[in-house]
């Protein structure tokens, strides 16, 4: 790889790790941290769960690991917030397969789902976890109200037992998981609106063009390019917000896709020429 194509690599990466809060992430911080601390006030009676269902490129991921980071960071132990990715096709089973694998268990994939379960809580509450986030809850979808029912009070067995609290993370598809059973979703909190931005809306267009305006400066901060792209012009967040729907993280990949544009022609800033380009490929 040349020096040019390495240093255009390493740009594109420092944009990527680009992280702007906005009052919708703080409050999903906020949440995290009183679901944490409930449970240290409470450990072992019945705790409560979340939802955080949006869709894709809201944020709602990104929230998280960077809840995480910066929490390890604060020095707390890396096993206080156990985070599990769910796969297509999931099971209760899978879930818990996938928890004692990360776990280090070596038969990780040896039991029924119920044996599973137990080693798996013991191995929550030998580590004190504080909070259990489980990531594209929708893949546990599937199968019929039957099947989602049988899913929602095998985690609510979590609760009730005062394992831990859950977050429970995906999209919209996953609501039907939780539904059907009445006596789960009331024990469910919902701590923010990750859902589109609306910019017909004053408050929804000050976070969307907070976010593009600090997008900018810090592009220019990190060196990533010389100029600012003056992304906060009206037209630009109109333009940007036409493309993405108000979706930050769609937001967020049209500008990458621009900056790639840029750097491509060894350009000071990103032009709306880049922005027009990167739609239409």
């Amino acid at each position: 790889m040349s020096d040019e194509l390495a240093e255009r690599a390493a740009k594109l990466v420092a944009f990527r790790n680009i992280w702007i809060e906005n009052p919708r992430t703080a409050a999903v911080t906020r949440h995290l941290d009183s679901l944490r601390a409930t449970f240290r006030a409470t450990a072992g009676k019945p705790q409560s769960g979340s939802l955080l269902l949006a869709p894709p490129g809201s944020g709602k991921t990104r929230s998280i690991e960077v809840y995480i980071e910066a929490s390890v960071e604060a020095g707390m132990s890396p096993r206080k917030i156990v985070y599990v990715p769910l796969q297509a096709g999931s099971t209760v089973k899978r879930f818990w397969q996938s928890f004692l694998q990360d776990a280090g268990d070596p038969l990780w994939d040896h039991g029924t789902e119920e044996k599973l379960r137990h080693r798996g809580v013991a191995i929550l509450r030998e580590q004190q976890t504080e909070l259990l986030v489980i990531d594209e809850t929708q893949q546990l979808h599937g199968g019929g109200p039957l099947r989602a029912n049988r899913v929602a009070d095998s985690f609510k067995r979590l609760l009730d037992d005062g394992v831990c609290p859950v977050l429970f993370s995906g999209t919209e598809d996953a609501m039907p998981l939780f539904a059907g059973n009445v006596q789960f979703v009331r024990r469910l909190a919902m701590p923010v609106d990750l859902n589109p931005l609306d910019i017909t809306k004053e408050d929804d267009l000050g976070i969307f063009a907070h976010f593009l305006g600090e997008l900018d400066e810090q592009i220019v901060g990190r060196r990533i390019l010389a100029e600012h792209s003056q992304l906060f012009d009206p037209h630009m967040i109109e333009g940007i917000y036409r493309v993405s729907k108000g979706v930050v993280g769609i937001a967020h990949r049209l500008i990458e896709l621009s900056l790639e544009l840029a750097l491509s022609r060894n350009a000071a800033k990103i032009e709306r020429y880049d922005l027009w380009k990167a739609t239409e490929d």
